[in-house]
């Protein structure tokens, strides 16, 4: 029988998996993603110091780290309804903390972004749906990750006080540890200097990129090797 301490740990071992840093070294070639763009191990450097080719799994693997525990944990324990609540936001929260410190990296690790956004995708699922589309709306417009992700961020605590208040505490803790997280994106940003991970959208652009296109490229649009 699996008990909610042994759950916890599984949750928190899965997150630290570092997908973007398997995913460069199996296809980056000599790419080292912790010394490479930003350092960062999460999606987004993997697409600028690669391409969106070798981001978009790890972009889906990172989110399944924060939605199947945490869909586990709503929907397969039997707790009473004040218990359950709490144990999900520990799930989700544990999820949060094992990608962006990881065990197998020395407790350092992503920003929490997209398992973040698994984890409140099993909590609140239209709130979450509704904050990945601002994420990509904006980051389609600005090229810009952290913009895309700190926007986002503050609007799944406006959707979730709207759709599902109850589910407010969860997010809000998720949403500040994504914040701080960003620390020094945010201090970029303020300077002018936050670095574009796709050519922003350009209305009336003539050159019609496709899927594929857009996959290969690198931030400034070149192809990736």
């Amino acid at each position: 029988m699996l008990t909610a301490i042994t759950f916890i740990v599984l949750t928190y071992l899965f997150a630290a998996i570092p997908f973007g840093l398997l995913a460069t070294t199996i296809f980056g070639g000599d790419v080292e993603l912790r010394t490479a763009g930003s350092g960062n191990i999460g999606a987004t450097n993997v697409a600028r110091v690669t391409s969106w080719k070798v981001a978009s799994p790890v972009l889906l693997l990172d989110i399944t780290k924060g939605y199947i525990p945490t869909f586990f944990a709503t929907n397969f324990w039997h707790f009473s309804d004040s218990s359950a609540q709490g144990f999900v936001a520990v799930v989700a929260l544990t999820a949060f903390l094992g990608h962006c410190f990881s065990i197998f990296l020395g407790f350092s690790g992503g920003k929490g972004v997209a398992t973040g956004a698994g984890a409140l995708l099993a909590i609140t699922p239209l709130a979450a749906t509704l904050g990945c589309l601002v994420w990509g709306v904006l980051l389609a417009l600005t090229g810009r990750s952290s913009v895309a992700a700190l926007s986002a961020t503050a609007s799944m605590l406006i959707f979730t006080n709207w759709l599902s208040p109850a589910h407010l505490p969860v997010v809000g803790v998720i949403a500040c540890g994504i914040a701080l997280r960003h620390a020094t994106n945010i201090r970029r940003l303020m300077k002018g200097e936050e670095r574009t991970i796709i050519q922003p959208m350009r209305w009336g652009q003539q050159t019609k990129l496709t899927a594929t296109d857009l996959l290969s490229q690198r931030p400034d649009g070149s192809e990736a090797d």
